[in-house]
């Protein structure tokens, strides 16, 4: 049976924003914003070489790469490397919900041009906006329209909660009487 739904698609690239060494030693990207989606990477090394890529949405109040919050579905992504040269890497049939990386597997500086964070979410139209005088308003209106995205249709985190059911009559509902107006701006 087709689906109803819009497409999940490739909506949006973020650009490394910094690479951090943690007080732990881990070697992390942050890309600035907390989405669903996955990275591409491009990397060089030996044929053999692995290259494990795992996600988080926060750091520790350390610092440190932090993922006790995802009970056991850490998910990492893992690259086995050829050894011709540069390669480009990108997973798919999956998601992941991050804002930083951990990187294992990499020698050397890591360079942020090599890396990007695309977010996935459903191919939306938008049909309305909401601002007001207030910049903290539009800066919740903003926060509460990029979780929709993210999560409406990717609720990795409410599945693990035992929110799935509430979430599937709230989304059935959404849908079908037209309360979701975010897509791509």
């Amino acid at each position: 049976m087709a689906t109803y739904n819009e497409p999940i698609k490739k909506q949006e690239t973020f650009a490394a924003m910094k690479v951090i060494t943690t007080p732990n030693k881990e070697k992390v990207i942050d890309f600035g914003q907390n989405l669903v989606g996955w990275v591409q990477l491009k990397v060089k090394g030996r044929a053999g070489d692995t290259i494990r890529v795992s996600h988080a949405e926060v750091l520790d109040k350390k610092g440190n790469f932090y993922t006790e919050n995802l009970r056991g579905a850490t998910a990492p992504a893992v690259y086995i490397l050829k050894g011709n040269g540069e390669e480009f890497f990108e997973p798919h049939f999956t998601f992941f919900g991050f804002r930083y990386i951990q990187l294992e597997g990499i020698t050397g500086e890591l360079q942020p041009d090599n890396f990007k964070a695309i977010a996935l979410y459903s191919d939306l139209q938008q049909t309305g906006s909401f601002t007001s005088s207030d910049t903290l308003i539009n800066q919740l209106q903003h926060n509460i329209e990029w979780g929709l995205r993210g999560n409406f249709r990717c609720a990795h985190g409410i599945v693990r909660s035992g929110m799935n059911e509430w979430l599937d009559r709230r989304c059935t509902g959404i849908f079908q009487n037209g309360y979701v107006s975010t897509g791509s701006q």
